[in-house]
């Protein structure tokens, strides 16, 4: 796989473009030059984004996104998912995201005795803040289970293991009329990041301390790992584009031999030379026949190159639509400031990579339906599209 370093502007730009190349190589990366970031707003980041189409990229630090440790991880996932593998020097094997969380929770700090003083009381399990629902401090400061929210608790994971998923646990709440603390309708991050909290099985995890035993736990380790697996299994199933149509779908016709034209996944896998595994899914609109090997070669065809052609014609002809988000790698430009969000609360709660992801896949998800609606629109217009070799005939209706 092709990786493109990346660096920032400074005084030591040569020295550290040949540290760089030299860490790339050293990993048995195909090192093929390195971009230099001469501005660090986010929109200098499309730059970068058009420069590593296909091609992973190695930071030579995290600061190289953003002064920002909070900022970096807005940044780390624009880049994720423009479908993009980061790997940042001196730390190859390391999740990125991992590390730079991290940094963000260490920057929130405001002082070294205000820190000292919260990570004391962590150390002892005394309650920091909001405590998850399900939870009030006690007389002592300790966690002490709420009963009316315990049996919520308890319902939602018994949910999970039972075999529903977050929407459908979600819609189960609802429809009980049951209510969050705040008198609220139930969503999916809530109940997602209630699911990936260790908190219900006692353990304390706050500022980088992590205090096992410390209270009484809602559901058993057995339970919470169950769970877990459920959630871990689902995420690696689908990636960022769970349930998210193909653009195209039903429309297109094999030029060669007549068949539907069906979307398609294909996933490349390769083998670094330190043995570390590397992946990266592209999207394909594929003749759907299996028969017709000898007359046109399965025809298939890059979704996004496709879904952009058909765009560009149909505008062409006059008829006006919105670029649909998912044809570009930086459709998540277009909602980055609800990223912010996600990302400044995941910091202020010491959320975990999985759990961040996790609401940023639901986020993806729901931005980018506007897919659905664009393919609506385009069926408005169009019978079928026949794909030659040579282009596209778009028949009208």
């Amino acid at each position: 796989m092709e990786v493109l370093g990346v660096v920032r502007e400074n005084d030591d730009l040569l020295d550290l473009q040949e540290k760089i190349k030299q860490s790339a190589e050293s990993a048995g990366m195909d090192y093929v030059g390195t971009f230099v970031r001469r501005g660090l707003e986010r929109e200098s980041l499309l730059d970068l984004v058009e420069m590593a189409h296909h091609k992973s990229i190695l930071l030579s630090d995290l600061s190289t996104l953003s002064d920002s440790p909070r900022e970096t991880v807005v940044r780390l996932f624009l880049l994720e998912a423009a479908n993009i593998s980061i790997s940042v020097m001196g730390n190859l094997n390391a999740d990125v995201l991992d590390l730079a969380l991290g940094e963000a929770a260490k920057k929130k700090r405001s002082s070294e005795n205000i820190v000292g003083g919260m990570q004391a009381r962590a150390l002892r399990g005394l309650a920091l803040g909001r405590l998850p629902y399900g939870y009030i401090k006690g007389s002592d400061g300790q966690p002490a289970v709420e009963p009316a929210e315990e049996k919520i608790v308890r319902l939602i994971f018994d949910l999970c293991v039972d075999g529903k998923g977050i929407r459908s646990i979600v819609s189960e709440l609802n429809n009980r009329g049951l209510r969050t603390r705040r008198d609220g309708a139930w969503s999916m991050i809530t109940v997602r990041d209630m699911l990936r909290s260790r908190f219900y099985i006692g353990t304390y995890d706050r500022l980088g301390m992590r205090v096992s035993g410390n209270h009484t736990g809602i559901v058993s380790r057995d339970q919470f790992d169950q769970v877990q697996s459920r959630l871990d299994a689902g995420a690696a199933k689908s990636g960022y584009k769970k349930g998210e149509p193909y653009l195209l779908s039903g429309l297109l016709v094999c030029g060669g031999c007549g068949a539907k034209m069906i979307g398609v996944k294909r996933r490349q896998g390769w083998d670094r030379k330190d043995g570390t595994k590397m992946a990266k899914s592209y999207q394909y609109y594929q003749c759907g026949s299996r028969t017709n090997q000898s007359r046109c070669g399965y025809h298939s065809r890059r979704a996004s190159e496709l879904e952009s052609e058909v765009v560009t014609q149909l505008e062409d002809d006059g008829i006006q639509m919105a670029q649909p988000n998912s044809l570009a790698p930086t459709a998540a430009f277009e909602f980055s400031d609800k990223i912010e969000r996600i990302v400044k609360k995941a910091v202020s709660a010491g959320n975990t990579p999985s759990a961040v992801r996790d609401q940023f896949k639901i986020l993806f998800d729901r931005e980018t339906t506007i897919k659905s609606k664009t393919r609506r629109h385009i069926s408005q217009y169009v019978h079928q599209i026949v794909v030659e070799d040579d282009g596209l005939v778009i028949e009208k209706r």
